[in-house]
């Protein structure tokens, strides 16, 4: 079956005249207030992230609670497993939430309509209270056939990570296994913002594989990390199987973490 929604999404939003750029001296670089949107499917699985507009950037190191607090309230993020069915001239799919910045969020179910033609899609999201939006999609890359392209995940004691990887494009999530479970009815106050924001991360972009590496040039992140604004580092690939990969960043291989495949 031919999977139109595979690939590296971008949201796309209405002009903005005011739109502000300003100086990110602690990367050497300048930075948009934009609000940004990207969504990743690859292998089964997906990964939203969204930013608002007016995203400074922290203005030292590490960043100060209030900065973080800041950062979280402007921002969301969530990935899981996805299904898709036709439904007359639509692709109607049933996103099951498994890691999200709030924490809250893990378990539900959250439905897309999606009106595809080629490189957009018009698309209608209804959350579990009953709510919706509708945000217009443009396609940056689609699935991809190199050995990383898909779906990755990697589970252990220090927490779990889920990858995915499309033609040209990624976007990966972080749960650390020491997240404090918070799950206040209403609003979150500061305090429980701090204890989740602290034990998760996503991010999204560019990547360039080859047979033995790979590099990711973030440019939406949920944390005030500065990532959207430089390259992470590269990635060595010791192994690579149609299952398996292990990653990390060390010439020798000593630090490198397996990872298996998700979808």
């Amino acid at each position: 079956m031919t999977q139109p929604w595979a690939g590296f999404w971008q949201v796309e939003y209405d002009a903005d005249p005011g739109e502000e750029v300003v100086a990110y001296p602690a990367m050497h670089t300048t930075v948009s207030l934009r609000a940004a949107g990207f969504s990743v499917y690859a292998g089964g699985h997906f990964l939203h992230v969204r930013t608002e507009k007016g995203r400074w950037p922290p203005a030292g190191w590490p960043p100060t609670p209030s900065e973080k607090v800041s950062y979280f309230r402007t921002a969301n993020a969530f990935g899981g497993r996805c299904s898709w069915r036709p439904d007359g001239d639509a692709w109607l799919a049933d996103h099951q939430v498994t890691t999200s910045a709030d924490a809250r969020l893990v378990g539900s179910r959250i439905q897309y309509a999606a009106h595809v033609r080629k490189e957009r899609a018009e698309v209608q999201v209804t959350c579990p209270d009953g709510t919706g939006t509708r945000e217009t999609w443009r396609r940056l890359s689609g699935p991809g056939t190199s050995p990383l392209a898909g779906a990755w995940e990697s589970i252990g004691a220090r927490g779990r990570w889920l990858f995915l990887v499309t033609a040209g494009h990624y976007g990966v999530a972080r749960e650390d296994a020491r997240r404090a479970a918070v799950a206040p009815e209403g609003a979150l106050s500061d305090e429980h913002v701090l204890a989740l924001c602290d034990g998760f991360s996503a991010n999204a972009g560019a990547i360039l594989v080859t047979p033995t590496s790979f590099d990711n040039w973030p440019m939406v992140t949920t944390g005030p990390s500065g990532f959207e604004a430089r390259k992470h580092e590269t990635f060595r690939l010791r192994t690579v199987t149609p299952d398996r990969i292990d990653l990390g960043f060390a010439p020798d291989g000593s630090d490198a973490t397996p990872w298996t495949r998700a979808g």
